[in-house]
């Protein structure tokens, strides 16, 4: 009996809850198009009415409740307990069917970020920290090489792998360029033959440089330039009376074995040997004069004892050799007069010995 009784209160209730249901759903109608009656003309009037729908509502699930009790209580009534499974089946399958409506919609949800994900894939590789879509050309292509290929080296920079542009292997040996000497002349300095880098210019064999050769002079001309010997330095001169002229009165501080007379010394012409001016200078081996000389006179004594003395060139403008000029002069043995020779005086014991 109790379990009748107990299977009639859940009958009941679930009676209450299907009449609940179609009451709602009939409220909510009438109540959602009132409410946006209400919302137009003021927003927060919605709420009053809810409260006026749930009362009512209240009011008659007591009724229902009242109902129920009474017939629970007659328990002479007899009722049907196939009809209570059979609407107790049909309310589960209704809950039922309400909770996959919600995994319907849970579902869909899923679908609409699937979708979005796979947009994201057909645009490109999704950043899931920023959402920063980054296109797959943007990834990276060098990839290391099993073997470099192409490229050149050259002596200053390695060749370039055409795959990965790495630089690989070793420099390129220079590539040599003769540098030409230059032979030395009797005034300047040559150089020796060397080698240098056509290709970065780097001296691969520095050139040394030569000294100069220097005059080698023959009878007071270089035998390699055919230049004149240039006037002795450090000779001993007197300026003449009347200043117009210079006489050549002493070696002085010359060393030269070749004595070579100016024609010219301090702007002015040399015009005389003066008496005894290279005395007993038995380092003298020759004596010449430059050309256009202006030498008039060699005094007496003037080449004296000069034991070493070989060779003597007198200029045609001389006109008077004195007295004793080359006296004692054992080891000369040639002495020239230029053509047209003024000579007109030589005094005795000249060229005595």
């Amino acid at each position: 009996m109790k379990r009748k009784s107990f299977l009639l209160v859940l009958l009941a209730l679930c009676l209450t809850l299907c009449l609940m249901a179609v009451s709602c759903s009939n409220n909510g109608t009438d109540d959602s198009s009132a409410s946006s009656e209400a919302e137009v003309s003021s927003g927060d009037d919605s709420t009053p009415s809810g409260d006026t729908t749930d009362s009512s509502i209240t009011a008659d699930n007591s009724d229902v409740t009242t109902d129920i009790s009474s017939d629970v209580t007659d328990e002479s009534e007899p009722n049907d307990t196939s009809d209570v499974i059979t609407e107790s089946s049909v309310t589960t399958d209704s809950s039922s069917q309400t909770t996959d409506t919600s995994d319907v919609v849970t579902d869909s949800s899923n679908t609409t970020d699937s979708s979005d994900e796979t947009t994201d894939s057909s645009n490109g590789t999704t950043d899931s920290s920023n959402g920063t879509t980054v296109s797959s050309k943007d990834e990276p292509t060098d990839k290391p090489c099993t073997y470099h290929k192409g490229g050149e080296a050259t002596c200053t920079a390695l060749a370039k792998c055409e795959i990965c542009g790495e630089e690989y292997g070793i420099l390129a040996p220079h590539t040599e360029e003769t540098v030409e000497g230059k032979d030395p002349t009797c005034t300047e300095t040559g150089l020796t033959e060397g080698k240098k880098c056509s290709v970065c210019g780097e001296i691969l064999l520095a050139q040394e440089s030569i000294s100069a050769s220097g005059h080698n002079y023959v009878d007071g001309v270089c035998s390699v330039c055919k230049e004149n010997k240039p006037a002795s330095k450090g000779l001993a001169y007197t300026l003449g009376d009347d200043a117009t002229y210079y006489t050549v009165t002493g070696i002085g501080t010359c060393t030269d074995i070749d004595i070579i007379i100016p024609s010219i010394y301090n702007g002015l012409p040399v015009t005389g040997i003066g008496e005894q001016a290279f005395y007993k200078c038995t380092s003298v081996v020759s004596i010449r004069f430059e050309k256009n000389s202006e030498l008039t006179s060699i005094e007496g004594y003037a080449f004296s004892d000069c034991e070493n003395l070989e060779r003597i060139e007198i200029p045609n403008c001389v006109t008077s050799i004195g007295y004793n000029a080359f006296w004692g002069c054992k080891g000369l043995e040639s002495v020239i007069f230029e053509k047209n020779s003024k000579l007109t005086s030589i005094e005795a014991y000249a060229f005595s010995y």
